[in-house]
C-alpha cells in the first residue's frame, strides 16, 4: 500500500537504484564512476568482502 506522498514508491525505487550499482559494480560495466570505485575502494577484492572506510561520506554529512 502506498503512502500518501509515495513514499514507499521512493523507497522501491531507492533499493532498485542501489541494485542497479551493485550489479554494475560486479560486473563491472565500462563506466568512469565503475572504474574510479574500483581503483579508489575495491582495489582487486571481491565486492562483498571490502570494508566499508571510515573515510567515506554518506549523503548529507558535513564535508
Amino acid at each position: 500500500m502506498e503512502g500518501e506522498l509515495g513514499l514507499n514508491g521512493i523507497e522501491e525505487w531507492n533499493k532498485l537504484a542501489c541494485l542497479k550499482h551493485i550489479w554494475n559494480l560486479c560486473a563491472q560495466t565500462s563506466s568512469i564512476w565503475v572504474a574510479w570505485v574500483h581503483i579508489k575502494h575495491i582495489e582487486g577484492e571481491d565486492f562483498w568482502c571490502v570494508k566499508a572506510s571510515k573515510t567515506a561520506h554518506g549523503v548529507g554529512e558535513n564535508y
